[in-house]
């Protein structure tokens, strides 16, 4: 599996966990590639959600930006999934709860086939 195909099922994942109050814009992630002054591209990777940070952060290859990308993704559904498993709060329903388990599963055999 591709880095491009790690990413694509990672943001399918993400978008999983999102189940509480979120913006459109937790849904998207960039690596943007920028020229200047001759020099050789730098690789940007960004999310502009409101659930995480804010990130922007340069990379010298596209392959470390999207190793980037594919770490901050893991640790957030993982995160994130489990907050919402352990939840009280009664907005959040027995489907839900054993669909963020298969979230977490789908996760584990990920980073088993990597």
């Amino acid at each position: 599996m591709t880095n491009e195909d790690k990413i694509t099922k990672l943001t399918g994942l993400w978008y999983s966990c999102l189940i509480d109050h979120h913006k459109d814009r937790d849904c998207h992630w960039h690596i943007d590639i920028c020229w200047s002054y001759g020099e050789k591209p730098k690789y940007q990777v960004q999310h502009y959600g409101y659930l995480l940070d804010e990130i922007s952060i340069d990379f010298d290859s596209l392959e470390k930006a999207q190793l980037f990308l594919i770490s901050v993704l893991k640790s957030s559904i993982k995160e994130e999934a489990i907050h919402w498993i352990n939840s009280d709060d009664e907005y959040i329903k027995e489907e839900t709860k054993k669909g963020l388990k298969q979230v977490l599963k789908e996760l584990e055999e990920l980073n088993a086939n990597s």
